[in-house]
């Protein structure tokens, strides 16, 4: 349905993701994704107040709404659509992936979009981009500049993102691991290269296999995991 409506078509999405349809009867009248939220939007950061460890730990509580998308005209359609999809958000999150999303943010094209339907969903406008690429983290990619919105799924959303651990601890599993975890190859390295494999490609997924990975052993580890006897070259 993106790939029919959605300039941008479906895409693949970073991270952890949700992706729903719309119903009225049995016609689908709407259709939206939601991933990982971007790692650093200075003006996002300064809207919630946390610090930089405070990010790293919270991000995952952050979710970005990657695609939104109405096909029908109707009063008032899209803030009712938001409005479903904000209340779905949040318990959808926690179910999937163990982690209760608090905020969603997302980001308008400003020359293309109004953005009314964010702000008649009651979505806060907190800045705009730097006009950098998602996985540009070497800052060789431009991009056009996008306005940026947000939206509470918890009144507590400034606490809980701030709150930073008192005490050293061991990470709870990010939605890699939850992922792929568990999957039984015979050999536990092999899951655990699987899971590397999944989270630097997902980081960097416009990137060649060597940009994406940290080093030329994990680039050899991903390649003889992806030419496994056992592996299978179905995308």
């Amino acid at each position: 349905m993106l790939d029919e409506h959605h300039y941008l078509g479906a895409g693949r999405r970073c991270g952890a993701q949700l992706r729903y349809l719309i119903y009225a009867g049995t016609e689908i009248v709407a259709a939206a994704s939601f991933s990982s939220a971007a790692r650093h939007v200075r003006c996002r950061d300064r809207f919630i107040g946390w610090s930089a460890l405070a990010r790293r730990c919270n991000r995952a509580r952050v979710i970005a709404q990657s695609r939104f998308c109405v096909t029908v005209q109707a009063q008032n359609i899209s803030s009712r659509v938001q409005a479903i999809l904000l209340r779905r958000g949040a318990s959808d999150g926690d179910a999937a992936y163990g982690q209760r999303p608090v905020l969603v943010e997302s980001f308008v094209k400003r020359e293309r979009f109004t953005a009314a339907s964010y702000r008649a969903a009651n979505w806060t406008e907190v800045g705009a981009t730097r006009g950098r690429r998602r996985q540009d983290a070497r800052h060789e990619q431009s991009a056009s500049i996008k306005r940026v919105f947000v939206h509470p799924l918890d009144r507590r959303f400034r606490e809980i993102l701030a709150l930073e651990p008192v005490h050293p601890v061991s990470p709870s599993p990010d939605w890699a691991t939850r992922e792929w975890g568990a999957v039984a190859l015979g050999d536990q390295r092999l899951t655990k290269r699987l899971v590397a494999y999944g989270r630097a490609r997902f980081e960097r997924m416009h990137a060649s296999t060597p940009e994406s990975l940290a080093s030329n052993a994990a680039t050899k580890g991903a390649y003889r995991l992806l030419t496994h006897k056992q592996a299978s070259n179905n995308s």
